[in-house]
C-alpha cells in the first residue's frame, strides 16, 4: 500500500510500505484520548499541557492544549508559524514539532519543513526552530535552520554530507526533530533519512544526530564533547527496508535512554524501541534496540510516534505515543494515547497501563 500524509489539503510525502507490513483491522482497539494529533510532542506551563502536531505551519488548529494530558484538547487558535522562514519552500507542511522551556523562560518550537525543490528532487527537509513568550503560539521563525544537509541552499548551524549526491531524482530528509533537557544539559535530537534503493521495498537509511543547544537561546547550536564546531554526533545507523525515527532522549537516574520509533507508520506494526547508555557523548552506536514492551491489558493499533516526559504527580513518567484509532489505511496514526511508563529493578523501561 501507499503510506501518505496530507497536510493543508496538499500531499507532502507518498512512500511504499513494506510488502511485511501489511495493514491490520483495528476494530477492536483501545479508544485514544483524542485524535488529530499526529507526532505528538508535550510540554508542561502555568498548568496546563500543550502539543503541536504534523500539519500546515499557517493552520490555527495545529497547537493544542488540556488541562490534563488525557484530555480535553482543545486547539489554541493559533497557527504554528507567524509565517514562512526564509529557508522554507513554498510547501507548507511541517513535520513533527517538539515544544521546549529555554532557561530564561520563553519557548522554541522544534520542527521539519520542505526546502524549495533542488533539481528535479522533492520533499527534501531540514531542520527549522521558531521562539514564542508562551507554548500556545504562534512561533516566530528564525531564518536559519538549525540543521540541514551541505548542498541544499538553506544554510544551517549542523551541516551534515548530502546522502543523496549523485542521485538527482532522490530526496534526503531530516526529520522529526526533539529538544529535551537532561538537567542541565539541552540537546536536540533528530533524523536523517535517504531510499538507498528504489522499488516497493526500498532499503532505507536512517540515523539519530544530537546537538547540544544553548539554554538561554535554544536557537543556537553550541560546542559539544565531540565537536568543538557543534557538529552533530551520530547515535544511531541503520539500513532497512523499515524505517527508525522520532528520536527521544531522557535521563534517569544517571541512565540515559533513547527511545525511538521503528517499523511503517500506515501500520499497527509501527511500535517503539529503547536503548540506554551510561554516556550522554559517546558508545550510542554499539548499543542494541530493544522492542518497549507494553501490558497485554495495552491493545492500540501501533506504538510508535512516542514522546516521553515526567508527568503529575512527581515523580512519575508518561509516554504519549500515536496509534491508529480506526483502520490502519493510507496515512499516518493520530490517535493519541497517554501511557503509564514504569521502569523495573534494573532501570529498564515498561508501559504499565494506559491513562484514561
Amino acid at each position: 500500500m501507499s503510506a501518505r500524509v496530507v497536510t493543508g489539503g496538499l500531499l507532502v510525502a507518498s512512500l511504499a510500505a513494506p510488502a511485511a507490513l501489511a495493514a491490520v483491522s483495528t476494530t477492536s482497539v483501545d479508544r485514544p484520548v483524542a485524535t488529530g494529533i499526529a507526532n505528538p510532542a508535550v510540554v508542561f506551563h502555568d498548568g496546563r499541557w500543550y502539543t503541536g502536531s504534523t500539519g500546515a505551519w499557517d493552520d490555527p488548529g495545529t497547537i493544542r492544549s488540556a488541562p490534563e494530558l488525557v484530555g480535553p484538547w482543545t486547539s489554541t487558535g493559533q497557527p504554528m508559524l507567524s509565517r514562512k522562514a526564509a529557508w522554507m519552500g513554498q510547501n507548507k507542511g511541517t513535520w513533527a514539532p517538539s515544544i521546549i522551556q529555554s532557561r530564561t523562560g520563553d519557548f522554541r518550537m522544534f520542527f521539519s519543513a520542505p526546502i524549495p525543490t533542488r533539481g528535479d528532487k522533492g520533499a527534501e527537509r531540514c531542520i527549522g526552530v521558531a521562539r514564542a513568550a508562551h507554548p500556545r503560539g504562534p512561533f516566530v521563525p528564525y531564518d536559519t535552520p538549525v540543521a540541514c544537509f551541505s548542498g541544499s541552499g538553506a544554510g544551517g548551524q549542523d551541516l551534515i554530507a548530502d546522502e543523496s549526491a549523485g542521485f538527482p531524482n532522490r530526496a534526503f530528509s531530516l526529520i522529526d526533530p526533539t529538544a529535551s533537557w537532561l538537567d542541565d544539559v539541552l540537546v536536540l535530537t533528530y533524523k536523517t533519512q535517504f531510499a538507498e534503493e528504489p522499488g516497493q521495498n526500498p532499503l532505507w537509511h536512517t540515523t539519530t544526530r544530537m546537538v547540544r543547544l544553548d539554554p538561554d537561546n535554544p536557537q543556537k547550536v553550541i560546542a559539544n564533547p565531540v565537536h568543538a564546531d557543534g557538529g552533530s554526533v551520530k547515535l544511531t545507523d541503520r539500513t532497512n527496508i523499515y524505517i527508525e525515527e522520532n528520536p527521544v532522549l531522557i535521563k534517569r537516574s544517571g541512565t540515559f535512554t533513547l527511545f525511538t520509533s521503528w517499523g511503517w507508520y500506515g501500520t499497527c506494526n509501527y511500535v517503539t524501541d529503547w536503548r540506554q547508555n551510561g554516556s550522554l557523548w559517546s558508545g550510542w552506536l554499539a548499543k542494541t534496540p530493544t522492542k518497549l514492551s507494553f501490558a497485554s491489558s495495552v491493545n492500540t493499533c501501533g506504538t510508535g510516534n512516542a514522546h516521553v516526559t515526567r508527568g503529575l504527580p512527581e515523580g512519575s513518567w508518561r509516554i504519549v505515543f500515536n496509534g491508529h484509532p480506526d483502520e490502519a489505511t493510507a496515512g499516518g496514526p493520530d490517535g493519541l494515547y497517554i501511557g503509564n511508563l514504569g521502569w523495573d529493578g534494573e532501570g529498564r523501561p515498561r508501559v504499565t497501563g494506559l491513562l484514561r
